[in-house]
């Protein structure tokens, strides 16, 4: 991957960091919507769908509400786009999309972890506006909350940067070495593993024994629905 797509993936992974909590919101950083947008850039849109798809459903249940700090899965799912193109030189489609989800699947912790230290910054930003604003200086505090958004754009774009450059070059060597090596039973199976995991932590998003009850028939339908279609 050339340095100007590295740079841009990170520019639009910290974009959508401050989407994540730091401003607007529009919901672009999901994964379904972030993929996608990743693969525009890299030049493979299929793949950034699919890991846009299969990716969205593992976090889905987990999202950043009050203190609850969830991991990282805008920086995650470009990271898994990043990876599969570079897997794309040596596994077949969907099988190097597969692969490169499950490698990014960590970004999201290290991405969790880059909030929490900018939460921790962002506390002092806090307490110095509550001085600001007793001592009349209102004007101030807008200054402290462009501090507090740029820090989390500098947070994703930094976490972008790191995590594409780390799977571009393990996606590579991967690639390189497995070529050839892999049947398609194996990533029918890794396709499974994928969307089993994508379901259960729905499932665990899902409190009412009712909801799962009702989400794991929708499942199974669905399943079989295709089979007799097959």
């Amino acid at each position: 991957m050339d340095s100007n797509t590295l740079l841009i993936l990170a520019f639009v992974g910290g974009l959508l960091r401050m989407d994540r909590t730091a401003l607007v919101q529009t919901m672009l950083s999901r994964p379904v919507l972030a993929a996608p947008l990743a693969g525009i850039i890299i030049g493979d849109i299929p793949a950034g769908i699919l890991c846009g798809v299969l990716m969205e459903p593992i976090w889905l249940a987990r999202i950043p509400v009050g203190s609850r700090v969830p991991p990282d899965e805008t920086i995650a799912a470009i990271t898994a786009v990043a990876g599969a193109k570079a897997l794309s030189s040596g596994l077949p489609w969907p099988g190097y999309a597969l692969v490169a989800v499950v490698l990014a699947l960590p970004m999201g912790l290290v991405g969790r972890w880059l909030d929490f230290r900018v939460r921790k910054a962002n506390d002092a930003l806090y307490f110095d506006a509550v001085e600001v604003v007793e001592r009349g200086g209102v004007p101030r505090v807008g200054r402290a909350q462009f501090i507090g958004a740029l820090r989390f754009f500098l947070a994703g774009a930094v976490g972008t940067m790191v995590g594409v450059a780390l799977i571009t070059g393990l996606g590579s060597l991967i690639g390189e070495t497995l070529s050839g090596r892999i049947g398609e039973t194996t990533y029918q199976m890794l396709m499974a593993f994928v969307t089993v995991a994508g379901a259960g932590a729905l499932l665990t998003g899902i409190a009412e024994r009712e909801g799962r009850v009702a989400f794991a028939a929708g499942i199974v339908g669905n399943i079989i629905f295709f089979w007799v279609g097959a």
